[in-house]
């Protein structure tokens, strides 16, 4: 347990093994507060809100981050904080395999889950498993989301496990998924200047793209081809993204805080004392992002300005 719980502290805060105590303090932006909080998960890694039926899934690690164990699921819960369901989907029942989901999507009644060196797809109220695909030559597979042109993207964070917690691979990446009867996998990008991609957004241009290995924000067209300088956020080892009108909300365990800004910088505080906060959900009726947390086995629903 000891080794595991390790293993999830350096994962939480980084994987390349940045110092982030040295990057200087941002500016406190707007005032964001905490308008609820539910413990009672097991890693909590990511979050996405289902606004037909108002309520949120949360991927959970449970266990080790990079075993293929067969033991992580996927919790329900109400938009205001009741927990519907501990396992909607559950690794190892109902011939579910699940092992360390993390970034979610949702696309017209179906939930496609990062998993390991796989996208896994559910349909979304029976969480019956309806399909899964190996991205060949990834190490993790972190986030999801749908480009302008139909197509799923996704990145690799290039890392792997290891005794002493999280090893650099090399394979940093981006791919996209074709959604069709025989779905397609197409490498778009693959280089180590991707330093760690975790969370993927779109954007009317393109797709913008944080990295748990810097304190940057990219953003590229669907080809992977920079649109822009890089944007150095402030705060290294960055984790979620989303958008909120013309600015993004981006979450850094390393900085125990979520980010304010828009995409040509710079970025303030919006709220900090986050315990290893995840990849986020935006809740755009009510105006709140869910934040999980890792190491503490909780989710916190943010109230924006």
């Amino acid at each position: 347990m000891r080794t595991i719980m390790i293993s999830l502290l350096f994962s939480a805060v980084t994987f390349a093994q940045i110092d982030a105590g040295k990057a200087q303090p941002l500016p406190i932006g707007p005032e964001a507060k905490i308008v609820w909080s539910l413990d009672g998960f097991s890693s909590p890694a990511a979050a996405v809100f289902d606004g037909d039926s108002d309520t949120y899934l949360v991927s959970n690690v449970n266990g080790s981050p990079f075993d293929k164990d067969n033991n992580g699921f996927i919790s329900e819960v109400s938009a205001e904080g009741k927990l519907l369901s501990l396992k909607f989907i559950e690794g190892g029942e109902k011939k579910v395999t699940l092992n360390a989901p993390r970034g979610m999507l949702l696309i017209k009644g179906v939930l496609y889950v990062a998993d390991l060196d796989m996208v896994r797809w559910f349909d979304r109220k029976t969480g019956a498993p309806l399909g899964s695909i190996t991205v060949l030559g990834s190490s993790l597979v972190k986030d999801l989301a749908l480009g302008n042109d139909g197509r799923i993207y996704l990145t690799d964070s290039g890392v792997k496990g290891a005794a002493t917690g999280p090893m650099p691979t090399g394979t940093d990446g981006l791919y996209s998924l074709e959604l069709s009867a025989k779905p397609k996998l197409r490498t778009v990008r693959k280089s180590k200047d991707l330093h760690g991609p975790g969370g993927i957004i779109a954007t009317l241009k393109g797709l913008a793209v944080v990295t748990s290995g810097s304190d940057e924000l990219m953003m590229l067209d669907e080809k992977g081809r920079d649109l822009a300088p890089v944007i150095h956020v402030g705060a290294k080892s960055l984790e979620g993204i989303v958008r909120v009108g013309s600015d993004f909300i981006i979450s850094s365990p390393g900085a125990k805080a979520l980010l304010l800004g828009p995409a040509t910088g710079p970025f303030t505080q919006l709220i900090g004392d986050l315990e290893s906060p995840g990849d986020l959900a935006i809740n755009s009726k009510r105006n709140r992002v869910m934040v999980p947390s890792l190491l503490k086995n909780r989710v916190d629903v943010v109230q924006l300005p």
